[in-house]
Formats: structure tokens, C-alpha cells, sequence
């Protein structure tokens, strides 16, 4: 018998022709929460193979590492087959749109329904971060385009300052947080997911610097991979720690999990069954990764499924979220910038970073733009909920700050 006889059938199904991989392409998620959902899963499909690649680093078992490569290529075909939708609109200020709309809609939606925690403290930490980032990349897009990002985001969220971009850079200590202390399995998934948005959102951002047209460009993709990488280090030292093997089976659980959610919630019905298609291989890639951990002596039990999750508007829950502006990050807890002492890593960090605040290409875009247009780029359905953010005539470089 040849070794790869052995290889359950089911696991190969997940390997097509390349004609097939990239098949795909016809099927525009135009909706901005379809776009959201493809994304989703493009960015796990990615977190997946790094965790897997490392739980092969660690194991000594040529059969473990081999089937471990089986299923890390079907996440990377997965991985192609998604990339190969194409967004609404695919400049690079608009997927960064939707990079960054994805991580606020998926902090604001798995915060409700998650108990009060570490975890739910970190996505509620981090939403007025991805509102922030959405006006800056809107207001870009409006110099460059003259285009505005609410016929992008079809008025599902709300295009406002949050805490500025500026605001929050913070010290690398202070995004370094205790492993969370998980009462279910949804509270395990949250910070894997976001860790996985905040890895795709940094390597775009990093390759949007060198495709950039323009300096102003270029610093704003800059100022926002290092919040990229804030995030995913937030996150992943929120993750429960695990052996590298369960840890790929909870990363692989994640993924069937929204594979499933979204083949009950997406409304265009081919990628709806795209999704089902997908989810049944990850399915098998949960049966393999459970029996390797066994074969390891790692005896898992796995829960069902939580009720499914559902993306959709949050904009009442981002203004109440909006409040913490004012917040930053203080080693494994948070504090309002005014209550830091004047000697805080943060202070020290903000003035290596940015001696010369008024020159922050998050700041130079919105100020240019006022310029241009006499106010900034905004939709809002009601007054921000901060007074101090209500003059589109200057963009502030002390809140949060």
C-alpha cells in the first residue's frame, strides 16, 4: 500500500482544477454585506494556513504534518476561489472600505452577543477605531475620486470621525492583553475572527503603500497597517491558549462555522450555495483535525454550533461605542488618555511617531479636503454623538490624544 492511499477520499474532494478554483469569478458579490461575507471567509481561509503551517512546525509526526498539508491546500484553493469575487469597486480606497466596515461590523455584532468580559471590553475598544477608518479612507477616496463611499456602503453605516486615527497609535505594551477566560465557544471564536480581519487588513494596507499613487496615500495606508498590526496583536493575545494542533481545529471550527452562517444569511443565492459547497469541506477538515488531536492524545469535545451570526446595520450600537474616543489601551486594561500620567508609554510612543501632528497624513487628508470643498466628507443620520466632532470645518488633533 502507497502512504497516500490512506488519505480519507473526502479530503481530496476539496482539491479542484485550477478552471474550477477560479470559476468563482462570475459570481459579483454586489451587495456591500455579501462583499463583507467573502472577505470574512478570504481572511480566515489565510489565518487558517498560518496557524496549520504552524502546527506542523511543532509536530514530530510525518503523518500528522502530511495530512495537515492536505487540508492547508484546500484552504488555499479556498482561499483563490474567493479572491477571485470581485468587490463593487475594486480601487484600493474602497476595499479598504470594506477591510475596515468588516472588522467594525463583526466587533460591533459579536460584542452584543457576548457576556460582559475581556473580550466584548476589546471589540468594544476597537469599534470606534474602524469608524475612524472608514472616514479617513472615505475622505481619500472623495480627493482622489470625487467619489462618495455611501453609494459603496449603500448607506448601511455611517461615514463619522471616530477616536482619530492619530489617537490611536499606542505603545506595543499596551495592546498586550491576558489570554480571555472563555465561558463558550462563540467567546473563543471572537477573537480569532478578528485577529484573522486584522491580519487581511494589514497585509493590504502594507501593499497599498507601495501602489499608492500619491505621499498623502501612502501615509494613510502606513498609519493604517500599524493599526492593523495593533489589532492583531490585541487580539490574538486575547486568544485561549492552545496547543498549535487545537488551535488549527478551533481555527478550522471558526471557519465552518461562518461558512454555515453565511449559507443561511447571504442573499444571493449562487454564493449561497458556494458557501454550502465550501462548508461541507470544511466540515471534514474540523473530522481530520479532531482525530489528529486525538491521535496526539488530546481528547476535544466539540460544541454545536451557536445560532448562526448575522451581519447587518449597527449604527445606534457604533454611537454608543463612539463615546470611548477619549480611551487608549494601559498594558492589560484601558484608561481615558486624560488620566495617564505624563510620563506614559503612550505619550512617549505619540511623539516618536508623530513629532509633528499636524503632519499625519490621516489628518493632511481630511484637512486638504476642507480646503478643497469648505467641510469634510461625511453621512451621518444624526449630529455626531460627540461635540467636539461636530465642526467639518476642522478635523481635531487632541481628542484622544
Amino acid at each position: 500500500m502507497q502512504p497516500f492511499d490512506s488519505i480519507p477520499p473526502a479530503l481530496e474532494q476539496g482539491i479542484n482544477s485550477l478552471d474550477e478554483t477560479l470559476s468563482a469569478r462570475s459570481l459579483a458579490p454586489h451587495a456591500p454585506y455579501s462583499a463583507l461575507r467573502a472577505l470574512s471567509l478570504h481572511a480566515m481561509e489565510g489565518f487558517s494556513q498560518a496557524l496549520s503551517h504552524q502546527a506542523a512546525l511543532f509536530s514530530s509526526s510525518q503523518d500528522i504534518r502530511r495530512q495537515l498539508a492536505l487540508i492547508r491546500r484546500t484552504d488555499a484553493r479556498q482561499q483563490i476561489t474567493l479572491s477571485s469575487l470581485p468587490l463593487p469597486h475594486g480601487d484600493e480606497p474602497s476595499r479598504g472600505i470594506f477591510l475596515s466596515m468588516l472588522g467594525l461590523e463583526f466587533s460591533a455584532a459579536l460584542a452584543q452577543r457576548l457576556p460582559e468580559g475581556e473580550i466584548r471590553k476589546a471589540l468594544d475598544f476597537t469599534v470606534p477605531e474602524y469608524q475612524d477608518a472608514i472616514y479617513r479612507l472615505s475622505n481619500l477616496l472623495m480627493l482622489e475620486k470625487n467619489m462618495p463611499a455611501q453609494k459603496i456602503l449603500g448607506g448601511y453605516a455611517e461615514i463619522m470621525p471616530g477616536r482619530p486615527l492619530i489617537a490611536c497609535q499606542r505603545h506595543p505594551y499596551d495592546d498586550v492583553k491576558h489570554a480571555a477566560d472563555c465561558r463558550g465557544i462563540l467567546e473563543e471564536m471572537a477573537p480569532l475572527i478578528l485577529a484573522a480581519v486584522a491580519e487581511a487588513q494589514r497585509g493590504f494596507f502594507m501593499q497599498a503603500v507601495s501602489h499608492a499613487e500619491n505621499a498623502i496615500a501612502r501615509g494613510l495606508y502606513a498609519e493604517l497597517s500599524l493599526l492593523a498590526e495593533e489589532h492583531r496583536t490585541l487580539f490574538s493575545s486575547l486568544i485561549p491558549r492552545k496547543d498549535p494542533l487545537e488551535q488549527m481545529l478551533l481555527c478550522q471550527y471558526t471557519e465552518a462555522y461562518l461558512y454555515s452562517s453565511w449559507a443561511e444569511t447571504e442573499e444571493n443565492d449562487a454564493l449561497r450555495q458556494l458557501y454550502r459547497q465550501e462548508g461541507a469541506h470544511e466540515l471534514t477538515h474540523i473530522r481530520k483535525a479532531h482525530a489528529l488531536c486525538i491521535q496526539e492524545g488530546k481528547a476535544i469535545d466539540l460544541p454545536a454550533f451557536p445560532p448562526f451570526l448575522q451581519l447587518g446595520p449597527q449604527k445606534g450600537y457604533v454611537r454608543d461605542m463612539l463615546q470611548n474616543a477619549g480611551v487608549t489601551g494601559l498594558r492589560e486594561g484601558y484608561s481615558a488618555v486624560g488620566s495617564l500620567p505624563p510620563g506614559a508609554d503612550f505619550f512617549r510612543y505619540q511623539q516618536k511617531l508623530f513629532p509633528h501632528p499636524e503632519k499625519a497624513p490621516s489628518h493632511q487628508i481630511i484637512a486638504q479636503l476642507i480646503e478643497k470643498t469648505g467641510e469634510d466628507y461625511r453621512y451621518e443620520i444624526a449630529p455626531h454623538p460627540l461635540e467636539g466632532m461636530r465642526n467639518r470645518q476642522q478635523d481635531s488633533l487632541k481628542i484622544g490624544r
